[in-house]
């Protein structure tokens, strides 16, 4: 599966949308001392850990990008003929020592 433009670009807006509101909401509310910690009135999305929001936040951006690439039209394969992949790549590099190696041993 590929994702096409339309999917990553969506993704990423999500995530970043998601991100900014939970960095304004986060902001928006003083942490309380430790002296009244019990007393917290905080939402408990804000209370959740930021390094746990952030796994949930990538998980929800893939799951954006994968659906939204799934529900659009795909590339034509006459626009996608001339993308190189990594592997196309990889197998050119290796031609090219092979190539190299050959013309030095003439």
């Amino acid at each position: 599966m590929k994702f096409i433009f339309e999917g990553a670009f969506w993704g990423l807006i999500s995530g970043l949308i998601i991100g900014l509101i939970r960095f304004i909401w986060e902001f928006s509310y003083s942490v309380p001392s430790c002296e009244f910690a019990s007393t917290d009135r905080r939402p408990t999305a804000i209370k959740f850990h930021f390094l746990y929001f952030a796994i949930l936040l990538f998980g929800l951006t893939c799951l954006v990008a994968t659906t939204v690439s799934l529900l659009t039209r795909p590339i034509p394969e006459q626009c996608v003929s001339q993308i190189i992949s990594f592997n196309d790549m990889i197998l050119f590099e290796r031609s090219l020592v092979i190539w190299f190696e050959y013309i030095r041993f003439e």
